[in-house]
């Protein structure tokens, strides 16, 4: 009320103003046309500011009142002598409502193509935020932040898979309306007569690919034709970035199912050499000592005795290698971590390991400080023991073998380095692949790669890094990192 009363003043004055001045130019003896083209600009200014053609044919006939009032004979009076004034006034009438009806077509033009212009920019901000987005969340988010800084109605993307991204609409009441738009992939409004009193516009989010959802948006004020197009057009690109995702996904899933095939191969072929290559030696070995034990002699004995020794001690190890990469492959890894002296752990494996180093020659450099170690200390035993056994059964005979550390930080950083060699370029990025060496086995040795993956997946539990290079030795160095504990 107080909008239309505030319009009726504004017009008032204009016209009230359009009047004085016809006034002031018949007094300087101004000629008929020329006050003629005031009324027009007044008219103009009418159409202008209120952009109503109501307004403007009402300015149109009372600027013809005022001009035969006060300006054409008799004065002060609404009769007309002079038949062409007839003719004059209808004329003004006429083109005065044709410039109204021109002048606000041109307004609503201008206004559709700025609102067109703002759309695209839109349109064009929601691709780009698409393009950037890392995951369909951040791009249904994006969308919908777009649709409600453009459409006054509110917006809310409800998605199959439960998410909600938006204003929050309540729309469990109108569940088999957004069933229906989603099933048969139409648009779903009070027009429906399924839906007489729906509050919402639904807009299905569909492609051959499948049903992701649909768009919410309040139908009060109901949506212009282009708001409809422009929501219409948005969803067309949210459907491509969805299928994109789709199928990357898929892509994913079948290169994860290609990956746990080729592991479930190299599983079973390592499992079939390293388990069956000492369990025949100790099945033959024991029982030719069986058969044969008189016949042979002492010396015969032992050794034979001793080999099947070693041979169950490297079925032991696999098992439990095998054993702690299940454990650590598993969704609660716990680590049962204790601070030690790092000088410690190495002195335990070398002990451990007295007998199979017997013709090695092993150097411990130590700090002159004592470094201490948060880990778990069996896990930790297991890395040496692997890097150390890999040194014995990749190198030849006569390797040296060094053992360094060294405290950086809130970290200790170990290396174990030999002279045995090296590793080949094209394969010191794979050996700490589980089961890499099983699936190229080249020396037919057993125990290839399992050990090492195993030593990837302890220190990369303990939250460490570990790495191999070649050295200035010609042999290998890994290098391995392990917390402190300090922080």
């Amino acid at each position: 009320m107080k909008h239309k009363t505030k319009e009726f003043l504004l017009f008032s004055l204009i016209i009230f103003f359009t009047v004085i001045l016809e006034l002031a130019l018949n007094a300087i003896k101004v000629k008929e046309e020329n006050i003629y083209l005031v009324f027009v600009l007044s008219i103009l200014i009418i159409i202008i500011e209120f952009k109503s053609i109501r307004y403007g044919i009402l300015a149109s006939v009372l600027t013809v009142l005022s001009f035969n009032f006060f300006i054409t004979e008799p004065k002060f009076t609404f009769v007309v002598d002079d038949p062409n004034n007839y003719v004059s006034f209808v004329m003004f009438v006429l083109v005065s409502i044709m410039v109204n009806s021109l002048v606000l077509q041109l307004q609503r033009q201008i206004i559709i193509s700025k609102e067109n212009e703002k759309r695209i920019n839109a349109l064009y901000n929601i691709s780009t935020d698409i393009l950037h987005s890392r995951s369909s969340g951040q791009t249904c988010q994006a969308i919908s932040d777009s649709l409600n800084d453009q459409i006054e109605n509110d917006i809310c993307l409800c998605m199959a898979d439960g998410q909600v991204y938006g204003k929050p609409i309540d729309t469990k009441k109108y569940a088999d309306a957004l069933d229906k738009a989603l099933k048969r992939n139409i648009r779903i409004d009070d027009s429906d007569p399924s839906f007489p009193d729906l509050p919402y516009c639904i807009f299905p989010i569909r492609s051959g690919s499948g049903a992701y959802g649909v768009i919410v948006a309040g139908n009060r004020p109901l949506l212009s034709k282009e708001e409809t197009v422009f929501i219409e057009n948005v969803i067309e690109e949210l459907v491509i970035a969805l299928d994109k995702d789709q199928i990357s996904m898929q892509q994913e899933q079948t290169k994860l199912q290609v990956e746990r095939e080729k592991f479930r191969s190299s599983l079973l072929k390592g499992l079939s050499h390293d388990l069956k290559t000492p369990l025949t030696m100790i099945q033959s070995g024991s029982q030719f000592l069986h058969q044969s034990f008189d016949s042979i002699s002492d010396s015969s004995k032992k050794e034979l005795i001793y080999d099947i020794y070693n041979e169950s001690c490297d079925l032991s190890d696999f098992v439990n290698n095998l054993l702690d990469l299940t454990r650590l492959d598993g969704k609660d890894t716990r680590l049962n971590r204790v601070r030690e002296p790092a000088d410690s752990i190495i002195s335990q494996v070398l002990e451990k390991m007295k007998r199979s180093l017997a013709d090695t020659k092993v150097e411990v450099i130590h700090p002159e400080q004592i470094v201490m170690v948060y880990a778990d200390m069996e896990l930790l035993y297991q890395v040496f023991y692997n890097l150390i056994d890999n040194v014995l059964t990749h190198t030849p005979k006569g390797t040296s073998i060094t053992i360094a550390y060294e405290e950086k930080g809130d970290h200790v950083v170990f290396r174990v380095e030999d002279d045995g060699g090296g590793i080949s370029e094209e394969k010191i990025d794979l050996i700490f692949e589980d089961f890499y060496s099983l699936s190229v086995n080249e020396d037919k040795k057993r125990s290839h790669g399992l050990g090492l993956g195993i030593c990837r997946s302890i220190v990369e539990a303990h939250g460490g890094s570990i790495s191999a290079r070649n050295n200035e030795k010609g042999g290998a160095t890994f290098e391995f990192t392990i917390g402190n504990g300090e922080n």
